[in-house]
C-alpha cells in the first residue's frame, strides 16, 4: 500500500505493508485541521496485529504529506475491520463506515475519539460501505455497494442516527462526495454519476 504525490512532483509520500486479498482499506483525505493525510488500513487478515501500535493493521494513520517515504504514521485510531469509507466534517470530527466481512455488523462511528471507534452506530445488515460524505446542517450519507443505495443520517447529541430526507435511498454504489458550490451531492453507481441537489 503506498501514498504518492503525483502533482506537481511525483515521490512517494508513505510506503505502507503489502496489500492482502481482503480488508486493505486504502481511502486517503487530507484533514486541513491536522495539516495530515488520513488513511485507512484495513486489518489486512491479520485481525491480531490490530492492537499492536508498531504495526498499520485496522488503523487510521495521519501522514505528514511533505514526509519521507519511510515516515512513521501516527496513529489517530485503532480497531477497525476495514476503514474504507471515511470523511472529515468541516468542525473536525472524523467519522469512519467501517466494512465487516460475513454476518458481522457493519457500523458507522468516530474515528477521531479516544483512539479507538466511539459512538457507534450500527449500519443495516449487508450495506458493505463504499464511500462516506459530510453534508453541512444535514449530517451523513453512506453509499452502499451491496444495496446500491444511499442511507442519510444525522448528527445528534454526537451520534449519527438514521434518517429519512433528501438523499436518502439515492441510487449509490461506488462513491459519493458534497460539492458545496451549487450545494450537490455526487453519486456514482455502475456505470452512471449523478448529482442529487440539497437545498
Amino acid at each position: 500500500i503506498v501514498v504518492a504525490e503525483v502533482a506537481p512532483t511525483v515521490r512517494t509520500v508513505w510506503a505502507g505493508p503489502p496489500s492482502a486479498a481482503l480488508a486493505n482499506g486504502g481511502h486517503l483525505v487530507y484533514d486541513d485541521r491536522r495539516g495530515r493525510l488520513i488513511i485507512g488500513i484495513g486489518d489486512l487478515l491479520d485481525r491480531a496485529r490490530t492492537p499492536d501500535p508498531t504495526t498499520p493493521n485496522g488503523k487510521l494513520l495521519l501522514l505528514d504529506p511533505d514526509g519521507a517515504f519511510d515516515q512513521r504514521p501516527m496513529v489517530l485510531s485503532q480497531g477497525w475491520n476495514n476503514p474504507f469509507a471515511f470523511t472529515v466534517t468541516d468542525g473536525g470530527a472524523v467519522w469512519v463506515a467501517d466494512n465487516v466481512p460475513g454476518e458481522k455488523g457493519e457500523r458507522l462511528a468516530r474515528g477521531d475519539v479516544d483512539g479507538r471507534p466511539t459512538r457507534v452506530t450500527m449500519l443495516p445488515r449487508n450495506t458493505v460501505p463504499a464511500a462516506l460524505t459530510a453534508v453541512p446542517d444535514r449530517g451523513l450519507l453512506v453509499c452502499g455497494f451491496a444495496h446500491g443505495r444511499t442511507l442519510r443520517y444525522e448528527i445528534r447529541d454526537g451520534r449519527a442516527v438514521a434518517a429519512d430526507g433528501r438523499g436518502a435511498a439515492a441510487p449509490c454504489r461506488t462513491g459519493i462526495t458534497f460539492v458545496a458550490h451549487g450545494h450537490r451531492v455526487w453519486l456514482a453507481e455502475d456505470h452512471r454519476l449523478r448529482a442529487l441537489v440539497l437545498r
